[in-house]
C-alpha cells in the first residue's frame, strides 16, 4: 500500500504467517478479517473495547513466550502485536466496531446520491464541528470538498476515513476545509510509505536533488493529478527532483493548501512554475465563395415600336426597287 497526498490511514502491517496448529486455543484465529489487519480506529472509543484489548494482549503475550525462531524472525514483540490484532478481530471488532461497508460503489463526482458518501459526510461533520470548520453538505455526492475534508481530518484526528472508504482509488483532487469561508492553514503531507516483502520502508523526507528515486516519481505522479484537475500542464515524470517538480510543489502549497514543499521538497535548488493549459478556440467555419457568378437584374432589350417597324419596312422596299432599277440599267437582269 502506498500512502499518497490523501492516504493518511494507519499502515496495514505485513504479517508473516502464524502456525495456529502450534498454538493451542488460537486455531483458526483471525479468519474473519485476515491476519495482520489493523484494528479500525473507531474501536478505541467504544465502551469495553480497551478492556477486551488488554485481555487479548495478555493472551498473546502468553502464547508468544515460546516463539518458534522461524516465526517473525524470532521477534516476540511482532508476534504479540499480530496475535493481539487477530484476537481483537476475532472477538471484539465484529461486535463493537465492524468495518465500514461501502454500498453501491463510490464514484468521483457522482450525480446520484450515495448512501455511503452521506454517512461519510455526516461522520466527518462531527469532527468538522469539533474543530470549528465549515460543515459539509450531506448530499451523498463525492467531490473535492469531501475528499479534502477526509484527508485533513485523518491527519488532524488520527482517523482513517480516507482509507476506510478507499478514497485513494476514487478522489482526483481535494480542497482544504475552511473556517468562515476562508481556507485553514496548509496541510503537511506525511512521507510515502511503501510496503515491501520484508517489511515497511519509509520514504525519505527530503527527496534527493537531481538523483533518480522511486519516491520522487511517485510524488511527480501525485502532483500531476493535482495539476491536471486544475487545468494546469503536467510535469515530466523524470524520477528526479528538479525545478519543474519543485515549482509544482510550490504551486500546490500556494493554491491547493497541501504542503509537500517543506518536507519532500526541502532540497529544492530551483523552481519552474507550472503553466496553465491553453484552451484552443473553436475555429469558425467560413464557407468558401460560390463558383457560380451572382445573377443580377437583366436589362431587357429596347422595345421596337410599331411605327419604327413600318418605317424600316418601307426603307427596305425602296432600297430593293433602286437596286433592281440600277441592275436593269447595268444589264444585271
Amino acid at each position: 500500500m502506498t500512502r499518497g497526498i490523501f492516504g493518511n490511514g494507519s499502515q496495514k502491517k505485513t504479517a508473516k504467517p502464524l502456525v495456529f496448529a502450534q498454538m493451542s486455543g488460537l486455531r483458526g484465529l483471525g479468519g474473519a478479517a485476515g491476519l495482520g489487519d489493523v484494528v479500525p480506529w473507531q474501536c478505541w472509543d467504544k465502551p469495553g473495547f480497551k478492556d477486551g484489548h488488554a485481555q487479548n494482549f495478555a493472551k498473546a503475550a502468553t502464547y508468544c513466550k515460546g516463539l518458534d525462531p522461524n516465526l517473525y524472525g524470532g521477534d516476540i514483540n511482532a508476534c504479540i502485536g499480530e496475535t493481539t490484532d487477530a484476537l481483537d478481530w476475532d472477538n471484539l471488532v465484529p461486535k463493537l466496531c465492524p468495518p465500514v461497508k461501502v454500498s453501491g460503489g463510490i464514484t468521483w463526482r457522482n450525480s446520484t446520491p450515495n448512501a455511503s458518501v452521506k454517512k461519510l459526510q455526516a461522520d466527518l461533520n462531527v469532527y468538522m464541528k469539533k474543530n470549528g470548520f465549515d460543515l459539509l453538505a450531506v448530499d451523498g455526492l463525492l467531490g473535492s470538498g469531501t475528499c479534502g475534508a477526509a484527508n485533513f481530518i485523518d491527519q488532524l484526528e488520527g482517523t482513517t476515513f480516507y482509507r476506510d472508504y478507499q478514497l485513494d482509488k476514487v478522489c482526483q483532487t481535494g480542497k482544504v476545509p475552511t473556517k468562515g469561508g476562508k481556507p485553514v492553514t496548509t496541510v503537511a503531507v506525511t512521507p510515502q510509505v511503501t510496503i515491501t516483502p520484508g517489511g515497511a520502508t519509509v520514504a525519505q523526507m527530503n527527496l534527493p536533488w537531481d538523483t533518480v528515486s522511486a519516491d520522487t516519481a511517485e510524488v511527480q505522479r501525485i502532483l500531476n493529478t493535482q495539476l491536471d484537475s486544475a487545468d494546469m500542464n503536467q510535469i515530466a515524470v523524470t524520477s528526479k527532483l528538479d525545478a519543474p517538480t519543485c515549482g509544482a510543489m510550490r504551486w500546490q502549497k500556494n493554491t491547493q493548501g497541501i504542503d509537500m514543499l517543506s518536507q519532500q521538497g526541502k532540497l529544492c535548488q530551483g523552481f519552474i512554475d507550472p503553466t496553465k493549459k491553453i484552451k484552443v478556440a473553436t475555429p469558425v467555419v467560413v464557407k468558401p465563395p460560390s463558383d457560380v457568378l451572382p445573377t443580377g437584374p437583366t436589362t431587357a432589350p429596347p422595345k421596337t415600336s410599331l411605327a419604327s417597324t413600318t418605317t424600316m419596312g418601307l426603307l427596305a422596299a425602296v432600297g430593293a426597287v433602286g437596286i433592281y432599277w440600277y441592275g436593269k440599267k447595268s444589264n444585271w437582269f
